[in-house]
């Protein structure tokens, strides 16, 4: 019986940035849950004016997927 390494799938140049990201945000907002909140409210906002019809179109269709896969 031969033995063969075990190789990841797991890249790490994307792996670690990305959970390094989300403990940031993660933390950030458990910290600080009403400047959390004002800040996602600002976005929000932000998305629904510049995007408008947009938004709600990717909204729906997104919707829509969910509701057919489930």
């Amino acid at each position: 019986m031969t033995t063969k390494a075990l190789r990841s799938t797991i890249l790490l140049p994307v792996f670690l940035p990305a959970v390094f990201i989300i403990l940031l945000l993660v933390i950030g907002t458990s910290s600080n849950p009403e400047l959390a909140g004002k800040a996602f409210s600002i976005a929000l906002t932000w998305i629904t004016e510049t995007f408008g019809w947009f938004y709600m179109l990717s909204v729906a269709i997104f919707l829509v997927f969910i509701v057919s896969v489930a």
